[in-house]
């Protein structure tokens, strides 16, 4: 079921006009430091399809209480795999390069320190000023920068006491700060899913949302993010002529989310979990053990096939595609979403 938040039912009796509008808040307040979080919360309803709301650039997302069932093994879901997650909101598009240096500009004026400058896809210059009037995603930043300007992002247009990654109980504001050699702060850093500030999506988040939420329709099961046709909705080897593009040219998931399926990869939370545990997980966030961070979707550098919904990156041999948190790439950004 799709709701906007927008939407407006108008109706005429004589000569006076009603208008009424519906708006809908759902608020959660669930904590995590790498843990596994209660998610069922009293009173709300067992639903077995998701339910999608509109708002602006981000489409929130309330997934079924009974939890998402795995079934094959391609991707987080698989078989003997039950995922519980808590309601969020994704952004629509890949975060612009636009954004990134307009937030990164005014973070670096307020405390904020970044080992990346960003670059405007791959053909763009490290840490020029934007194209006028162009929407190419940021590349050229790793997992670390990618926390950090989620807090600055945060703080400058909700403020500090919404933002999501903490390290020893202070804000995180920086991906350059060590405790010891090789061990930085931000890989440390306390994630607070209950604050509602912008922050990665979880692995099962991102994929829960790529193949459209409903697990009783096609839309599941199509190879890429809405669409068995790779070039109906994604940028990719054959199509790009090797450069990114701006996001939103092609074709919308069933959710209206676009580019899950090429254009440049996007990092995700999870330190990785290879292959995915089959049991009941609430809000997974990966092995705390292991160094390396997830990220998913598929870029225009490289064949169609890594641009599944499930492909992690080769999804023949369940092998997931993961960096260290230091390390760039010029076809990786990142999307942003929010605890409803």
């Amino acid at each position: 079921m799709i709701k906007l938040n927008k939407a407006k039912k108008r109706f005429q009796y004589g000569k006076i006009f009603y208008s009424v509008i519906l708006l809908k808040a759902v608020f959660i307040f669930i904590s995590c430091n790498y843990k596994i979080v209660p998610y069922k919360e009293a009173g709300k309803e067992n639903s077995s399809e998701i339910k999608v709301v509109h708002s602006d650039d981000f489409v929130e997302i309330t997934p079924p209480v009974s939890g998402i069932i795995g079934k094959g093994n391609q991707g987080v879901f698989v078989q003997g795999r039950t995922v519980m997650l808590s309601d969020y909101a994704m952004d629509k598009y890949e975060l612009s390069y636009k954004l990134w240096y307009e937030v990164k500009e005014w973070a670096k004026n307020n405390g904020y320190e970044f080992a990346n400058e960003g670059r405007e896809g791959m053909q763009g210059t490290i840490g020029a000023v934007p194209t006028t009037g162009v929407n190419v995603p940021v590349t050229n930043i790793n997992w670390r920068d990618a926390i950090v300007w989620c807090n600055a992002y945060t703080e400058k247009v909700l403020g500090q006491n919404f933002c999501v990654y903490t390290y020893q109980g202070k804000i995180l504001k920086s991906s350059l700060k060590t405790i010891a050699v090789s061990n930085f702060c931000a890989d440390k850093a306390e994630c607070n899913l209950g604050k509602k500030g912008y922050r990665l999506p979880t692995e099962a988040e991102w994929e829960f949302a790529a193949r459209g939420g409903w697990q009783n329709k096609p839309d599941w099961d199509f190879k890429y993010a809405g669409s068995d046709s790779p070039d109906d909705v994604a940028w990719y080897k054959e199509n790009s002529e090797y450069k990114t593009h701006e996001s939103g040219k092609k074709q919308a998931n069933t959710l209206g989310i676009f580019d899950m399926s090429g254009n440049v990869y996007e990092w995700c939370f999870d330190r990785l979990e290879n292959p995915p545990k089959p049991e009941i997980v609430t809000n997974p966030v990966g092995d705390e053990i292991i160094s390396y961070r997830a990220f998913r979707g598929g870029d225009s550098n490289h064949d169609k096939d890594y641009c599944t919904v499930y492909c992690r990156p080769n999804a023949l041999i369940q092998k997931p595609q993961s960096l260290l948190p230091g390390k760039t790439l010029s076809t990786l950004g990142f999307r942003l979403v929010r605890t409803k």
